[in-house]
């Protein structure tokens, strides 16, 4: 019998797919959903001759995993039509993506311009990009960059193109040489009986299995307490929840912060959806299923044709005509009724001479609420701020496209539901156990040299800079981060070495991207294209001794260990996530030079193993670096005292691999025993890439070296004496014995005629009782000191 049951917030895919796989895996499942139909931001709304679409939406992946899953779970609902978009700009349609045949439309020297620009791409300002325009103008040109690249986004998004963060821009741009559909290279299908259906299916499925969804039920609050959720409340009951009960919240990460009364500034741009029946007309083009309009004096920025996806159960002669529009809440359209944006949407299609007013038989206007993530400039460490702290809680997960901040199709909603799911129940089997060999050695070297410098209790912090992937493919960038990084008085530089492939480009992690034309890379696309070549490695290093720098590297495979041993560095690291990676660690520690290892993502058991290859190979040089493996992590999370655990627990040197956005924390590492100090360095935190924004830029860094010498050197030996810089103070602030009276010679001192003050010259007060009673020498006047040679 299982005692856990499941709460699921939201019933859109997600929510089902989780809820699915539980049910699958024998779990209790219950849903929580606020509208009366299932299918969250991609539901139908069936009346009594026809359909209104929350999109239209489409189901496309090139992953068949994910295929095979949806064929086996919706059967034969799907049609596969062909589907284009197109820009519409002043009366004129071109191709989305662009073709050479709608570039016609355009001058000849304007097309050779953007051409020429488009040839011409400075990967070195690509690399260091700080936001979407400079991105787009680096990639595109300036030409396109102004033409598609800017406007529209703006529109979008609400917010200039010089506040929307560079990871949000596509990673190529291609004029192609035909129009193909939008998903021409994959596996595209959309339901025939409008975007819901699949959801339908799915929702029968889940309730034959035994699982409820509870509609029109909308999540008012969680009660939590120590770390756990204890009841749900909601409009219409509270759901107190057992020892072993879960929630799984697809709600947005604004809604579940809340929740928990966790401080969030993220914010979404929400959506008003206006459909438009029509009559006798079918308004766009034969190749335009869907426009984009930059023109902000247009209402909506894409509409989309519902009757193009599908016209089952539609009446003949109706075309639907969906128009998106996008708001933030307190600005002017969210301060109009839904009559007048319907009435302005109107008038907008009207006098773009799309149709005429007499053939609209009725609208539909509905508020999907949040849908498009703010992705501002730096929005990356808020992000990990918050999600660090949801995650405290131990029974609540969260996943889906407003729960993850994080604006995806349906592949990659239900790749990570499928995950999630997958994760919660089987959470030890990523952890594997190798059978122990006799060791070589017993203890490790107190002492390490790496290169000309020693690490040890007994000397200064050793500074590493790491780059890791923070030179975005560009020797240039690089080269300026080892002199960044020399300036800043940092002891070495370190660069990650892999072979392409690192990364699976065909489980988790890829199928939580899009593909499409592509306009988003997963990470084992970023992985493969941020690769140096041995000669350009080779070149890097060579430039980092000339600076008077270490260098070495993170390989992570046994390939580029034997690379990096032809370069002879003088040390390696083992990044956190090999910490179970056996056979590379005893790769590496057969080359007997230093072995760094963080030891993020794990328990003292799999530290140990680590370890223990070490000490089978008989190599004595290993340095434990505590590490969160959260980028960024959150000082709440910091647990700064494994550091001086790690280093009683196995007796070796240890350090902070620190992936907080700040560097307060580092002081804190080093008076607790690190003597080994990374951080991650970037040109600018603002740049494309996923580990700038808790990067540590020019002017950080030089702190951090500074700051790290100066608490090394304020911890001193221990030993407790009076320093030399204090004897001075001891002669003006140190209490003595004075007199408070002209004195006699011969006069017996009695307690009246002496008191206690400063300064420290005379006899100390401990010995006030032994001077009472005592002749003096010689005259003494009042407020002077008493001392021995007087009495």
């Amino acid at each position: 019998m299982v005692d856990k049951r499941v709460f699921i917030l939201g019933a859109g895919m997600s929510g089902l797919v989780a809820g699915y796989e539980f049910l699958k895996k024998g779990v209790p499942v219950t849903i929580i959903e606020k509208f009366e139909v299932p299918g969250g931001l991609a539901k139908t709304i069936r009346y009594e001759d026809y359909y209104i679409d929350s999109g239209p939406h489409l189901f496309h992946t090139s992953n068949p995993e994910i295929i095979e899953y949806w064929k086996e779970l919706f059967s034969d609902i799907f049609t596969m039509p062909s589907l284009y978009g197109k820009n519409y700009v002043e009366g004129k349609y071109f191709d989305y993506p662009l073709t050479e045949k709608t570039l016609e439309q355009l001058p000849n020297e304007l097309v050779k311009t953007i051409k020429s620009e488009m040839s011409s791409i400075n990967k070195d300002e690509l690399s260091a990009a700080k936001n979407y325009h400079e991105y787009m103008e680096a990639l595109a040109g300036p030409t396109l960059q102004k033409m598609f690249y800017e406007e529209y986004p703006e529109k979008l998004w609400g917010i200039p193109t010089k506040e929307l963060s560079p990871n949000w821009a596509p990673q190529r741009i291609e004029i192609r040489k035909e129009n193909k559909p939008f998903h021409s290279d994959q596996w595209s299908a959309v339901a025939r009986n409008g975007c819901g259906h699949p959801f339908e299916v799915l929702a029968e499925k889940i309730e034959k299995l035994g699982g409820k969804i509870l509609y029109s039920e909308e999540v008012l609050d969680i009660n939590y307490d120590n770390n756990r959720a204890n009841k749900i409340i909601t409009d219409k009951q509270e759901i107190e929840l057992k020892e072993d009960d879960i929630i799984v919240s697809t709600l947005p990460i604004t809604k579940n912060s809340q929740f928990f009364d966790v401080d969030c500034s993220l914010s979404f741009r929400n959506i008003i959806l206006v459909n438009l029946i029509l009559k006798d007309t079918d308004p766009f083009p034969d190749d335009a299923d869907w426009l984009y309009f930059k023109d902000k004096e247009v209402i909506f920025h894409r509409a989309g044709l519902q009757t193009r996806f599908s016209k089952s159960g539609i009446p003949d002669g109706w075309s639907i005509l969906c128009c998106e529009i996008a708001y933030t809440v307190g600005d002017s359209i969210s301060e109009m009724s839904e009559e007048e944006i319907s009435n302005k949407v109107i008038e907008d299609i009207v006098n773009l001479g799309f149709v005429e007013r007499k053939q609209i038989l009725r609208t539909h206007t509905s508020d999907l609420g949040p849908l498009y993530p703010s992705y501002r400039v730096g929005f990356e460490m808020e992000l990990q701020k918050v999600v660090s702290k949801l995650e405290k809680t131990e029974n609540f997960y969260f996943s889906g496209t407003l729960a993850d901040f994080s604006y995806a199709d349906f592949q990659v909603l239900c790749a990570k539901a499928i995950d999630l799911v997958e994760m919660i129940e089987n959470t030890g089997s990523s952890f594997n156990r190798v059978q122990r060999m006799k060791t070589k050695i017993t203890n490790f070297n107190q002492v390490i040299d790496i290169a000309e410098t020693s690490i040890g209790e007994n000397f200064r912090p050793y500074i590493i800079g790491e780059i890791g992937i923070c030179h975005n493919g560009s020797i240039e960038i690089a080269k300026r981060l080892i002199d960044m990084c020399s300036e800043a008085g940092c002891n070495s530089v370190k660069f990650q070495t892999f072979s392409p492939g690192r990364v699976s480009g065909e489980v988790l992690d890829a199928r939580y991207h899009e593909d499409i034309h592509s306009l988003e890379e997963n990470l084992s696309e970023l992985f493969d294209r941020l690769i140096f070549s041995y000669e350009e490695t080779e070149s890097l290093f060579s430039y980092a001794k000339s600076k008077k720098i270490d260098v070495f590297s993170t390989p992570f495979d046994i390939e580029s260990v034997e690379i990096l041993e032809s370069l002879d560095v003088p040390a390696y690291k083992i990044a956190s996530m090999d910490l179970v990676n056996l056979p590379l660690i005893r790769r590496v520690a057969q080359t007997m030079k230093p072995v760094i290892i963080s030891t993020g993502m794990s328990t003292l058991g799999d530290i140990e193993e680590a370890v223990n290859i070490l000490k089978e190979e008989g190599n004595p040089n290993l340095i434990l670096l505590h590490c969160v493996s959260s980028y960024p992590a959150s000082f709440e999370e910091s647990n700064l005292r494994v550091i001086k655990k790690l280093a009683d627990t196995f007796g070796v040197i240890t350090g902070f691999s620190d992936h907080f956005e700040d560097i307060f924390l580092v002081p804190a590492a080093i008076s607790l025993g690190a003597r080994v100090i990374e951080k991650h360095v970037t040109l600018d935190r603002a740049m494309k890439g996923p580990d700038h924004v808790f990067s540590l830029e020019e002017e950080k860094l030089k702190s951090l070296v500074i700051q790290s010498d100066a608490v090394y050197q304020a911890l001193g030996s221990g030993i407790k004496t009076v320093s030399s810089s204090e004897y001075q103070t001891i002669q003006k602030l140190r209490r003595s014995i004075f007199v408070n009276c002209d004195i006699q010679k011969g006069s017996i001192l009695t307690k009246e005629m002496i008191t206690i003050k400063s300064p420290g010259i005379g006899i100390l007060p401990k010995y006030i009782d032994l001077v009472v009673g005592r002749s003096l020498k010689e005259d003494l006047k009042k407020d002077h000191p008493l001392t021995w040679e007087v009495i």
